[in-house]
């Protein structure tokens, strides 16, 4: 089998570094994105759990758990909002 051909590239250290860099940021990247919960506004949490904005909102004065960014903008984590909902569902 022919060898494959070899190719060389030349860097300075400021080049090599932002390669580097930019390979480190997107395999981290990626990993954080899998590791980081997403945060889920009312209308995304209800297409989730297929339920009206309303029962979110009505689940959440009942003490759904939820995280507030800025004033009136509630966000939702899916999975402590499944553990909250099994939780009740477990209770008589």
């Amino acid at each position: 089998m022919p060898d494959s051909p070899q190719i060389a590239i030349i860097l300075n250290e400021a080049g090599f570094r932002r390669i580097v860099t930019e390979v480190v940021l997107d395999v981290l990247g990626e990993h954080l994105r899998d590791e980081r919960p997403t945060l889920l506004r009312e209308v995304e949490l209800a297409r989730q759990l297929s339920c009206s904005q309303k029962t979110v909102m009505r689940l959440r004065r009942e003490g759904m758990p939820h995280v507030v960014l800025g004033e009136n903008s509630p966000r939702y984590r899916l999975d402590d909002v499944v553990e909250w909902l099994n939780e009740r569902k477990q209770q008589p």
